[in-house]
């Protein structure tokens, strides 16, 4: 089928043609045929003055436009240009109504052709590309696109790229492309009829060539078997003279030295030991090329560090590189959690139920997936961009933790995970799945990111009761009986009255606990017990009179399985309840919280048991035959470390790291964060950002210790960064990480706004930054959960926990923050602590020591650090 597209590019003076903004550029490619035959490009007069950051972003000047026609001279040429053709654009929903608005003013006449948004047909057609932006797009598939921002340089671009996206679709297949045709009808305008045109032509074609897998079309790489060679020809330090002479690496004793501890220490004994290297020492190649000598069938290695993003950082940036410098076939696998993975069968079950309930962004969602299904060798959902992320929908068609069941790219991760001598995974699958997956021998682990592993025991050793399934439950019977009771045998009247009954009594002993938690705001947030209180407390008989009512509920549901279609849907609510409620009482090495949290819009009571995190490791460690902890800190004051004597096994290694004269400001006459409101402190925030950036540009990195302060102040920045054409980027999740990681990296003029992973091990992939600024002390926050348990178990060990815990622990992460300018890419830039307490606390002193003996430290006004800073640029 063969159709005439014109493919539009406006530049408009602003967004909103109802609010005044008038097109000054307008770019046209027609396409016939599957062939480019014209270029079109006007120079347009708005009438008014073109924004000077608009000046900026395009190139085009009022001067240029001074003498061009107006709109109402070329208005008519336009028309009959773009009349009888589909009008094409990158991002339609724009370009499409806005030029439709123009002419209908300046002709009296509409032009009804239909539309086709690029934007759309890249996201389903690329699922993994790092951003949908034209000029990221172009310079992906390698499309000349030299005047970015020029309406017809940029027509011409989304042309090209248009065409590439119709042989793409050409060449799905007839199974994948039914598929898609299913949800193409929610995409913008026309945008579906691409995909049914290729539908038709595809129907005669035969389907044989491709592997089916639960009705979908897979990458046949999938099903290729991967052999796992032996590593115990590499030696390491052999390995790295070759790495230096290949001038892969710099030489560097001090990585030599870790490299031979490591050996030495893998060689002993010593079940758990601890090696503390500094930052930019290069202990991730010292450990990675240990590994690679040491790994054996019998003595598999599993190199582990604290999260996905650290994961997939280490794996793309450390593990591929060196394997291809020393050219060896890749032993070492990667592995994550089961949600982590795409379930086929859940998903094609989930493609059923929305058939009938179809909606525009999670058709997208489906139809892009489809797509990388076609593409992928691994499954692992994070390889999508966040556009086709919908948490719900992720959540429907993931593997589900503890499954057993067969699935194809769980499955194969296992299989490859059994079958390596080499893995790198992060604390939480290590913790979760080392004791449950079957292997020849137990594990030697090298463990990065030591101080964060105490916190992912706890988050493995805790079991949640959530009473909402109760209330569930309870609206499932109510509706129930209220829809049906007229068509209710007697049986099954009594039946459902007697079960309403039941679920109300439980609900009313839930309530009547919920107000007495509630009277003299006992419950503000959270309140945690230790093991011999929570046994003499209320709470722990309420928790023992619901598990005695849910099995009794449970009893009578199955004595009455065949009187009510409510039953599976019952019992699964109820065994969920009953099985958390049972775990739950099984541990006397805990601590038990109560929460107050937000769940569907109303407060509810969440309970959880904590057990010990000694408790957690010491059955962990049975799992594994040898711990070495390596990490630029080793937190051998937390409770944990400290039961094990941490302190008696450790390996600091002397490291000569970067020593580049960074300069240190700390702004004395900041308003401190515990004086000031939430608003102003954010907008203090914001405020100083900005101003440091003007003086230094390039990437900054803004590390902040919430999400909530975070959020706050991406919003305070939008409306500057946009004016000032700044890459503004911000971790808001897990899904996100490893992608703004990549993006800071490509863009030259970015701030990004980082929490959480990026105050660890956090690398800026060979470029350098220019500005870090720490906008307060990472003081851990005393009255969350995790920290009321520290503080009881550093009251069980007769130690401080202010003194000897909170300031550690605030020191070590400043260190890891600080850490990340002894990379050896990193040049001379400024770093800014926007806290005052740096400077006039007590502990300032102590804050100040941790800072690299080079470092330049200036404490002054924040309008003398910025002059300060301006004389440093200037010299």
């Amino acid at each position: 089928m063969h159709r005439k597209y014109a493919v539009i590019d406006l530049e408009t003076t602003g967004p909103k043609y109802e609010q005044g903004d008038r097109i000054f550029q307008f770019g046209c490619t027609l396409i016939t045929d599957h062939k480019i035959v014209e270029h079109i490009t006007l120079n347009i007069n708005p009438e008014q003055s073109i924004p000077f950051e608009i000046q900026l972003l395009t190139g085009v000047t009022n001067a240029d436009v001074e003498k061009a026609p107006y709109f109402d001279e070329v208005a008519m040429n336009i028309y009959n240009l773009l009349e009888g053709r589909t009008l094409v654009a990158h991002n339609v929903g724009f370009d499409g109504p806005f030029i439709i608005t123009a002419l209908k003013e300046a002709l009296g006449i509409e032009l009804e052709v239909p539309f086709i948004d690029t934007v759309q047909l890249a996201q389903i057609c690329y699922p993994s590309a790092i951003s949908y932006r034209l000029s990221d797009l172009t310079n992906m598939l390698k499309i000349p696109h030299t005047q970015v921002h020029t309406a017809g340089s940029d027509a011409r671009a989304t042309a090209q790229l248009f065409l590439i996206l119709q042989e793409k679709i050409r060449s799905f297949s007839k199974v994948t492309l039914e598929q898609l045709v299913e949800f193409s009808n929610e995409l913008i305008g026309d945008t579906g009829a691409i995909f049914k045109d290729a539908f038709s032509i595809a129907k005669g074609k035969d389907s044989n060539n491709y592997l089916i897998e639960n009705g979908f079309v897979v990458s046949k790489k999938v099903f290729e078997e991967k052999s796992f060679p032996t590593t115990s020809k590499v030696s390491a330090l052999n390995a790295y003279s070759k790495l230096v002479e290949n001038q892969f690496l710099k030489d560097n004793d001090s990585q030599r030295k870790i490299i031979k501890k490591i050996l030495e220490t893998l060689e002993e004994e010593e079940p758990i030991h601890f090696i503390e290297a500094p930052p930019g020492s290069g202990k991730t190649y010292a450990y990675l090329l240990a590994a690679l000598e040491k790994a054996t069938n019998q003595n598999p290695i599993w190199i582990v560090t604290s999260n996905l993003l650290l994961q997939q950082q280490l794996y793309e940036d450390s593990v591929l590189p060196i394997v291809s410098a020393l050219k060896i076939k890749n032993p070492i696998v990667s592995i994550k959690g089961q949600r982590n993975y795409i379930d086929l069968e859940a998903f094609s079950y989930k493609i059923s139920q929305l058939k009938n309930d179809k909606s525009p962004r999670v058709s997208l969602s489906v139809m892009g997936l489809v797509v990388w299904i076609t593409e992928t060798e691994t499954g692992d959902l994070s390889e999508c961009n966040q556009v086709l992320y919908q948490s719900s929908l992720w959540k429907d068609i993931c593997v589900k933790e503890n499954s057993k069941k067969e699935s194809l790219y769980w499955t194969k991760a296992v299989q490859s995970v059994q079958k390596s001598n080499i893995v790198v995974t992060n604390h939480a699958f290590l913790i979760h799945y080392a004791s449950t997956m079957s292997y020849q021998t137990k594990p030697i682990v090298l463990l990065d990111e030591v101080q964060q592993f105490e916190h992912s025991l706890e988050q493995y050793g805790t079991v949640s009761i959530k009473f909402s399934n109760l209330f569930l439950l309870q609206q499932l019977w109510s509706d129930y009986y209220l829809n049906s009771m007229t068509n209710f045998s007697k049986d099954e009247e009594h039946l459902s009255r007697t079960i309403n009954r039941k679920l109300l009594e439980i609900c009313d002993l839930y309530e009547t606990w919920f107000e007495e938690l509630n009277r003299g705001n006992y419950l503000k947030e959270s309140i945690v017990f230790t093991n011999e209180e929570w046994i003499e407390t209320i709470h722990h008989e309420m928790i023992r009179a619901f598990t005695k009512s849910i099995i009794q509920l449970m009893n009578y549901l199955q004595e009455n399985s065949e009187k009510t279609s409510l039953f599976e849907n019952s019992i699964q609510l109820l065994q969920e309840m009953k099985d958390s409620l049972l775990k739950f009482q099984e541990s006397n090495h805990s601590y038990f919280v109560i929460e107050r949290k937000d769940q569907y819009g109303q407060e509810m009571i969440e309970v959880l048991r904590v057990d010990s995190v000694t408790h957690v490791f010491n059955h962990f460690k049975k799992t594994i035959k040898k711990l070495i902890g390596i990490s630029a800190t080793i937190p051998t004051f937390t409770p944990l470390f400290y039961d094990l004597k941490a302190q008696e096994n450790l390996t600091i290694m002397d490291s000569k790291v970067n020593s580049h004269a960074h300069h240190i400001f700390i702004p004395n006459d900041l308003v401190s964060v515990t004086a000031a409101s939430s608003n102003q402190y954010h907008e203090q925030i914001a405020y100083c950002i900005q101003q440091i950036y003007e003086r230094n540009g390039g990437r900054m990195l803004v590390l902040m210790h919430s999400i909530e302060a975070l959020m706050a102040v991406e919003e305070l920045m939008v409306n500057y960064c946009k004016r000032n054409h700044i890459e503004l980027l911000a971790q808001k999740g897990s899904q996100l990480g490893r992608k703004i990681q990549r993006r800071f990296q490509e863009k030259s003029d970015s701030i990004l706004l980082g929490v959480y992973s990026f105050w660890e091990g956090f690398d800026s992939g060979g470029v350098s930054i220019n500005s870090l600024v720490i906008t307060k002390l990472p003081f851990p926050n005393p009255v969350t959960t995790h920290q009321q348990i520290v503080q009881l178990e550093m009251k069980e060990q007769n130690r401080s926990y202010f003194a000897q815990y909170s300031i550690k622990m605030m020191l070590l992460q400043l260190y890891q923050g600080l850490g990340r300018f002894s990379r050896p890419t990193q040049k001379n830039a400024e770093i800014w602590i926007l806290d005052v307490r740096a400077s006039i606390s007590k502990y300032s002193d102590k804050v100040k020591n941790i800072f690299p003996e080079s470092a330049v430290v200036i404490e002054k006004t924040f309008k003398k650090c910025l002059n300060s800073a301006r004389i440093k640029n200037k010299d």
